[in-house]
C-alpha cells in the first residue's frame, strides 16, 4: 500500500508570520492536533502542533494572538513521499518517535500529511503500526523524564 492512498490531502496550513492564534483556529476547525506551516510557494518549513501553540503562549507569557508561528513551530520537519510504501513511512515514525509526517512531492511541496490514524483507518499491518506507536511513546517518556 503506498502513502496517497491513505494519506490526508490538502491539509490546511499556515504562515510563519501568522500568529499562532490563527494555527489554533485552523485546529479547532478542522479537528486536528498539528499544521504544516509553508513558504509562499508551498514549501514545507515547519510544522505547529497544539502543544507547540500552548507551550509558547506558556513560555512566552502572551496571548496567541500576539506570537507569530515561527516562534514556536518545529523547523525539523518529518517527511514522506506519496508514492513511498506504507511500512517505509511508519519506519521513519518509529525512528523519529513522531505521529506525523508531512507528504512531499518531488519538488517538496507539500501534497498531504499522514498520520498513524490515517495508517490505521487505511488498514496498514497493525504491527508496524504498534511499532511506530511503542517507539513514540518511548520518545515522549523520554522527553518527560529529561
Amino acid at each position: 500500500m503506498q502513502v496517497e492512498q491513505i494519506m490526508t490531502r490538502h491539509p490546511a496550513t499556515c504562515r510563519p508570520h501568522e500568529s499562532l492564534h490563527q494555527a489554533a483556529r485552523i485546529m479547532w476547525e478542522r479537528d486536528c492536533g498539528f499544521v504544516p506551516v509553508v513558504d509562499d510557494v508551498g514549501h514545507v518549513v515547519g510544522v505547529v502542533t497544539d502543544r507547540d501553540a500552548c507551550m509558547g503562549a506558556y513560555t512566552q507569557g502572551r496571548a496567541l494572538g500576539e506570537i507569530p508561528v515561527t516562534t514556536a513551530m518545529s523547523k525539523s520537519v518529518h517527511f514522506c513521499h506519496p508514492e513511498e510504501e506504507i511500512g517505509r513511512a511508519l519506519d521513519v515514525m518509529r525512528h523519529e518517535g513522531v505521529r506525523r509526517l508531512v507528504v512531499i512531492d518531488n519538488r517538496e511541496r507539500l501534497v498531504g500529511v499522514l498520520s498513524l490514524g490515517d495508517a490505521v483507518l487505511g488498514g496498514a499491518a497493525t504491527v508496524e503500526i504498534a511499532n511506530a506507536l511503542h517507539a513514540v511513546c518511548e520518545c515522549s517518556r523520554r522527553r518527560a523524564a529529561a
